[in-house]
């Protein structure tokens, strides 16, 4: 849900990258899951086991859209931050940028510790 622009928690917090590190830690959910059904293989019917499999992979499958999902909303989170910091994204970059040091005598975005000697 959206609130004042920015995604936010069933809680109400915005989204951040702690919420896309518990779902990424949460899709390893999906291991535990493989060495449970590889404790019962011999238990398991041929049609059993293959419907364990097809069901493993729809749950890994939404466990990686809501990743994404996740990411995409705290990418756009921090994208606002930062249009709200500066009021615009784009001079945000760019004094960021030229903050670190970058040479205006050269057209590369390199800070000049970056860059070998005489360029």
């Amino acid at each position: 849900m959206k609130v004042s622009g920015k995604w936010v928690d069933d809680s109400g917090e915005p989204l951040d990258m702690y919420d896309l590190k518990g779902k990424i830690v949460a899709s390893f959910k999906t291991v535990d899951d493989l060495e449970a059904l590889s404790s019962q293989f011999d238990n398991l019917t041929e049609d059993e086991l293959i419907n364990a499999l097809i069901g493993l992979k729809i749950f890994c499958e939404m466990r990686v859209r809501d990743i994404d999902e996740c990411w995409e909303r705290v990418m756009h989170n921090m994208r606002e931050d930062l249009a709200d910091d500066d009021g615009d994204v784009t001079d945000s970059v760019h004094e960021r940028t030229t903050e670190h040091g970058s040479s205006g005598s050269n057209n590369n975005s390199k800070p000049d510790s970056l860059l070998p000697e005489g360029l």
